[in-house]
């Protein structure tokens, strides 16, 4: 599963957003890691992230 989160700073609408991705296991889905926030769109990533998040 993937998410996109927002750092909030200076506000949510003008924040850069980032994407998190989410793996199953054992019928809940556990956080993989996080991209870097960006002001612009991102491409959906191919495989679970693995970077530190920010929220």
């Amino acid at each position: 599963m993937i998410m996109v989160g927002s750092t909030f700073d200076p506000s949510h609408t003008i924040a850069p957003e980032y994407q998190s991705t989410y793996w199953p296991q054992a019928g809940k889905f556990h956080p993989t890691g996080c991209a870097e926030p960006r002001k612009h769109s991102q491409p959906i990533p191919s495989a679970p992230l693995a970077g530190a998040c920010y929220a």
